[in-house]
């Protein structure tokens, strides 16, 4: 073998161990960076934030997620209706569309009052049903981290609806969760929102 062919084959088993050491360095570096972007991923979902709508229930403090939360309104005239449950009021005629109204002091367990004229109604409008919510009044909005809400598992709330708590200055606010409310008692709900619209159509 002459000596340029041997200087080839030098030539040739080195560029062929250069472009093996390349093509391993460009898999380490995909494999980090395949890492770094999952743990950013994992760092980005844990800082998630999320909007609520704070409201009171005489000293008590609750909220639901802003997205369930179509309007705030003054309390509107309720007409009562027959043969529901103790916690639906009655019903509202909003712009033409008639909505069962809510009481949640008796789902909370909290003490009874009369119906005042600065009350309001939290408008929901879930994937479930749409509903009046008859509270005290609706405080605040604010925007929370994941990791600052409490689990409701944590504090011994056994309750279906309670989905975390939160502390909001130095108060404690419970989160419910809307949804599972609805589905709950989804059928009590759509029975008096078709009873109002028969009576109406009579």
């Amino acid at each position: 073998m002459s000596r340029n062919s041997k200087t080839n084959n030098h030539l040739g088993a080195f560029k062929q161990n250069l472009q093996k050491e390349r093509d391993s360095n460009y898999l380490i570096f995909i494999k980090k960076l395949v890492y770094c972007n999952c743990i950013e991923l994992i760092r980005k979902k844990m800082l998630k934030k999320e909007k609520y709508v704070i409201f009171c229930l005489d000293k008590q403090k609750f909220a639901l997620h802003l997205s369930d939360v179509e309007r705030v309104v003054r309390i509107v005239e309720i007409t009562p209706l027959s043969k529901v449950p103790e916690y639906i009021l009655g019903a509202i005629n909003l712009h033409g569309e008639f909505l069962p109204v809510v009481n949640l002091r008796i789902l909370f367990n909290l003490n009874e009052r009369e119906i005042n004229l600065n009350d309001q109604l939290i408008i929901t409008n879930t994937a479930t049903k749409k509903v009046a919510l008859w509270v005290n009044l609706v405080s605040d909005i604010i925007e929370l981290e994941k990791k600052e809400i409490l689990d409701s598992d944590k504090i011994m709330m056994d309750s279906e609806y309670v989905e975390g708590v939160f502390k909001y200055n130095d108060e404690i606010v419970v989160i419910h969760d809307l949804d599972t409310f609805l589905k709950v008692n989804k059928k009590v709900i759509l029975k008096t929102t078709n009873k109002k619209k028969m009576t109406k159509a009579n």
